[in-house]
């Protein structure tokens, strides 16, 4: 029984306050918090983007501002829904499964819109009616057919990134719903070898849509410095040597992810782990860090050099998109990582219950 107790995925209980003081609850909570401020930051990061916006020259024009503003507004909401849901229960040890149930209805209905508005229908349709690319930044430097195939790179990365952070927050938005219901007994190994799996995917997505989006600008110029960059949001390319490693070491790792997925049975039993982490956790520590640097500081940070003049920073985005991209980055990273280390723990609980009941029952 006390071995039993240790398995923080078995310890939900008949009442709800002794549901929601749980170590699992107070996980899925806590993540979920994480999680949706990320999102609100991205939200507001959006707003104030739009808000500050005015029409100019070039194709940015054509697109309706107010379909971006309205769906960065609904991410706020869906985002401030997720973090009272997950406050209530990390702070006060409180919950109820209704207000779980409403806040993934948000997330799936408003966050749909969001992911739609940004991931898709504004970078496709600003390509669309893209009719004097000498209007617009370096677009000259590309011909046509190789400008839709970096905004189409561009959406993809977009995809990856936005789809984890989304789908990250419903997760644990799931996650506390069962245990708030006590369906704990769902979480089994192959509950998270899909899922882990599936974010694997994601990154799989994400670096190989960055790995061309290099390699493509490397064919056509060279692996030198590029002034101004090429900004295929998420991506800002200065070097894109190192958007062909950043995008490889991504691509690494999400294989890895998938392979472990694929393989990993409960009867493997405990591995070994390095200073608490599993190979899976240090690869996407790793590609955290990478991508920390290179898509992140060195990129964005050298918009204030040779990037555009300061003047022009708050409206064209780059100031707030650092802000952004750790977000995204992180929990792209970090999701893979969690999932490997729950499948794990579930497979070194049931290990350490049957050998604790065997040992009894000869006792």
């Amino acid at each position: 029984k006390t071995h039993m107790h240790q398995c923080h995925f078995f310890t939900e209980s008949a009442t709800m306050g002794k549901l929601m003081t749980s170590a699992a609850a107070m996980q899925a909570a806590g993540l979920l918090c994480l999680v949706s401020l990320h999102i609100i930051v991205e939200g507001t990061i959006r707003t104030v983007i739009d808000y500050d916006f005015q029409p100019r020259d070039g194709p940015h024009n054509t697109w309706p501002v107010g379909v971006s503003l309205t769906a960065a507004a609904v991410e706020i909401l869906f985002g401030a829904a997720g973090l009272a849901v997950g406050g209530a229960g990390l702070l006060f040890s409180s919950g109820h499964p209704a207000a779980t149930m409403v806040a993934m209805c948000m997330n799936v209905v408003l966050g749909w819109f969001t992911f739609i508005v940004f991931v898709f229908a504004r970078p496709a349709y600003i390509a669309d009616h893209l009719e004097h690319p000498d209007q617009v930044g370096n677009f000259p430097r590309l011909s046509e057919d190789e400008h839709n195939a970096m905004v189409t790179m561009g959406i993809l990365g977009s995809f990856g990134y936005c789809a984890a952070l989304q789908g990250a927050q419903f997760f644990f938005l799931f996650r506390l719903y069962h245990i708030q219901t006590e369906q704990a007994e769902r979480y089994t190994v192959k509950f998270y070898r899909y899922r882990l799996g599936g974010y694997s995917l994601l990154q799989v997505v994400a670096g190989i849509s960055q790995l061309a989006g290099g390699a493509l600008i490397i064919d056509t110029f060279d692996d030198g410095k590029n002034t101004p960059p090429f900004v295929f949001p998420p991506y800002i390319i200065w070097y894109p040597a190192l958007s062909v490693a950043t995008g490889l070491f991504v691509l690494l790792a999400g294989f890895y992810g998938i392979v472990r997925a694929v393989t990993y049975t409960s009867e493997q039993g405990p591995e070994k782990r390095f200073f608490g982490l599993s190979p899976l956790g240090w690869a996407c520590a790793f590609i955290w860090c990478f991508q920390m640097i290179t898509m992140n500081i060195m990129a964005v940070g050298e918009m204030g050099s040779d990037g555009p003049p300061a003047s022009a920073v708050p409206t064209n985005g780059t100031a707030f998109m650092g802000a952004m991209l750790a977000g995204l980055i992180t929990i792209l990273s970090f999701m893979p990582a969690y999932l490997d280390a729950a499948m794990r723990g579930i497979t070194v609980c049931h290990v350490t219950s049957e050998r604790y009941i065997t040992k009894s029952a000869h006792a």
